[in-house]
């Protein structure tokens, strides 16, 4: 192959030795490289993988040709039923993902990491609402809203501004007037809702996902935390 005489692998290819139909032997000796790795003659080198399940900054790394990014939002507890009712199933939060060129990113960027709702007790309680995961002001997933003390499940946050929006589950219906039957946590692309009880609401599973509605008296489980996903090509 031309192209490649005297480079002793892909990584000493410069962008000078792309050309349509290097590109084509380029994917087939390196099977990572993809058609969207390709941005204006230069073809990415490594990845660096971050991920954040707390608030912290992002400083994209030297060379950095895009990133691969993405928001989960907090899911909600479960609410509380009241006397003789079943609590609903509390929203996962929404997921978001958008592919963002180098030159988008500032110096750094903040890094917020929407908080699962808390957990209620007591008698006749609405679950709490999921926070808002965000990469700065670039990307943004809203947390999902707390099932309600009268059986009905929390709707799931909302997805916008990405290149790929999936809105997160809805929180299941409780059956009124049957204690022992509440609504579902709702899940997210990343998290399993928690299961309703007949007692104390469900815990979730991995991130974003919504808590089990619990019936009366009986304490209902914390939604799961977001999560930030950064897949860093660089040149």
């Amino acid at each position: 192959m031309a192209f490649l005489s005297g480079r002793t692998s892909l990584t000493t290819v410069r962008s000078s030795d792309i050309a349509a139909d290097a590109v084509t032997a380029a994917k087939i000796l390196d099977a990572t490289i993809g058609v969207a790795d390709i941005a204006a003659g230069v073809v990415y080198q490594s990845t660096n993988i971050q991920v954040f399940e707390a608030n912290g900054t992002y400083t994209p790394s030297t060379n950095l040709v895009y990133a691969d990014c993405v928001c989960v939002g907090g899911g909600a507890s479960g609410g509380q039923g009241g006397s003789g009712k079943a609590g609903g199933g509390g929203g996962a939060g929404s997921y978001t993902r958008k592919i963002i060129v180098a030159g988008s990113f500032g110096g750094t960027e903040t890094i917020t990491v929407g908080a699962g709702g808390a957990g209620v007790s007591g008698s006749a309680a609405a679950g709490n609402a999921g926070a808002t995961t965000s990469i700065g002001s670039l990307l943004t997933a809203t947390g999902g809203a707390g099932g309600d003390a009268n059986s009905n499940g929390g709707g799931g946050g909302t997805a916008s501004g990405g290149d790929l929006n999936v809105d997160g589950g809805s929180g299941g219906y409780g059956n009124n007037g049957s204690t022992s039957d509440c609504g579902d946590g709702g899940s997210s692309p990343l998290g399993c809702g928690g299961s309703g009880g007949p007692n104390t609401g469900g815990a979730t599973r991995g991130f974003g996902a919504g808590a089990g509605g619990a019936s009366n008296t009986n304490a209902g489980a914390a939604g799961n935390a977001g999560v930030v996903l950064i897949v860093e090509f660089i040149g």
